[in-house]
């Protein structure tokens, strides 16, 4: 195992409300390194690979020593017309930015159609093919670089810098799964610089690391040593999400009529990420605008729509899981409060509201002050119907919520 080990520290936050802070050491992690030196001449490297499509046969998917990059023994795969051969090796961990690096070589093309050797990140269980994630190959056809775009293995591809067959190259892949995109090197010459790939939409991710060579030639194509790892600093400060409030504002709705708010979820890390969801985890009282997935872009903001329609007043509760497609579901609990409409004479809560004027005689005035007080946070107004009094009540503002007044009492 190979560690390179830099002391650097970096302060890693999250932000809902609570803040976390962590000192990670920079240290480069592998997870495999392969030469094939270890494997016996003429058989298949199990168990540590795992032959998922064996192409012309499985007689040609061996280690050999015919040629090789370091130092006697290298990996070939050779494939038939509509079967590819293909090699994979479960990871470990699968981190959200990965790296890796090996020698390939491809044979001179001699009934290629299309496309040749590749390499790259792969889930062979996720669709009908299985899932390419960051990848790379050499066309035989045409003797130039490729990449797919599209993650869902069609046969949508890009294709960049020519080569030479028969030589070895040394390429180099990273792939950062929260954005989908990729970097590739070759011979420490950048072809690719973050590009994006099609997202796919079944969010999963992948699971190990895969060699092939296409279902469209049968030509004889090599691999050697071949090296994954990631950084572990890179990969704890990858994402960085928060929101930028946890309350709703209800405003002065009365229960049972429909509300909206809307929050900003904002990303503050220098790469886009990609969100599967935001929606409640209870969807009892909020539903949000956000079901389906969307990218949001390094350093910008996301309104998220948040509908309500109480039916009873008091604190409603639930929590806001923010999905994304990389790293954990982040959960925001959101609460709101709905009041009624409820009041209190002369700080006394009755259940009949009572005015006493005690004795009052035939053709006198008696005067008598009294308060009522809103003891909700909702103002409202007062109708005394059919009763004819001379002083009115005016509204009681939410932000003024007692207020006293004067009324004069008719003669009996």
């Amino acid at each position: 195992m190979r560690k390179k080990e830099m002391m650097k520290i970096a302060f890693i936050i999250l932000t809902f409300n609570i803040f976390f802070a962590a000192i990670i050491y920079a240290e480069e992690i592998e997870l495999f390194n392969d030469d094939f030196e270890s494997y016996n001449v003429g058989t298949f490297p199990s168990p540590n690979w795992v032959l998922h499509w064996n192409g012309a046969g499985n007689q040609f998917q061996i280690v050999n020593n015919n040629f090789y990059h370091s130092p006697t023994k290298s990996m070939q795969l050779r494939a038939q017309y509509n079967w590819a051969a293909l090699a994979y090796r479960t990871l470990s961990v699968r981190p959200n930015i990965i790296y890796c690096e090996l020698w390939m070589k491809s044979s001179q093309s001699q009934s290629s159609s299309d496309r040749g050797s590749n390499f790259g990140f792969y889930n062979p269980f996720e669709a009908v093919w299985g899932v390419m994630y960051g990848n790379f190959g050499m066309n035989n056809a045409t003797g130039r670089f490729y990449y797919f775009n599209n993650t869902n293995y069609s046969e949508t591809s890009v294709e960049l810098d020519s080569f030479q067959f028969n030589r070895w190259y040394r390429i180099k892949l990273k792939y950062n799964l929260c954005c989908n995109m990729q970097s590739v090197w070759v011979d420490d010459v950048q072809l690719l610089n973050n590009v994006s790939l099609i997202v796919n939409s079944s969010g999963t991710r992948y699971s190990c690391f895969a060699i092939s060579t296409s279902n469209t030639t049968t030509d004889l194509n090599h691999y050697d040593d071949i090296r994954v790892w990631y950084d572990n600093e890179e990969v704890a400060t990858n994402y960085c999400l928060s929101l930028s409030r946890n309350n709703l504002n209800l405003g002065s709705s009365l229960c049972g009529e429909s509300f909206s708010d809307t929050l900003v979820l904002s990303n503050t890390s220098s790469i886009n990420q990609r969100i599967v969801s935001a929606r409640f985890k209870n969807n009892l009282h909020f539903t949000t605008d956000l079901s389906s997935a969307f990218t949001l872009n390094a350093n910008s903001n996301q309104i998220i729509s948040i509908n309500l329609k109480p039916n009873n007043y008091g604190t409603l509760v639930d929590s806001l899981m923010i999905v994304p497609f990389c790293g954990d579901t982040m959960f925001v609990k959101i609460t709101a409060t709905k009041d009624s409409i409820n009041f209190a004479l002369n700080n006394a809560y009755p259940d009949t509201l009572v005015i006493d004027l005690g004795v009052v005689c035939p053709g006198s005035i008696k005067d008598t002050t009294f308060t009522i007080k809103n003891i909700s946070s909702i103002p409202t107004t007062f109708n005394f119907g059919n009763i004819t009094m001379p002083f009115s009540i005016q509204s009681v503002s939410a932000a003024k919520k007692e207020e006293e007044y004067e009324g004069v009492k008719d003669e009996n």
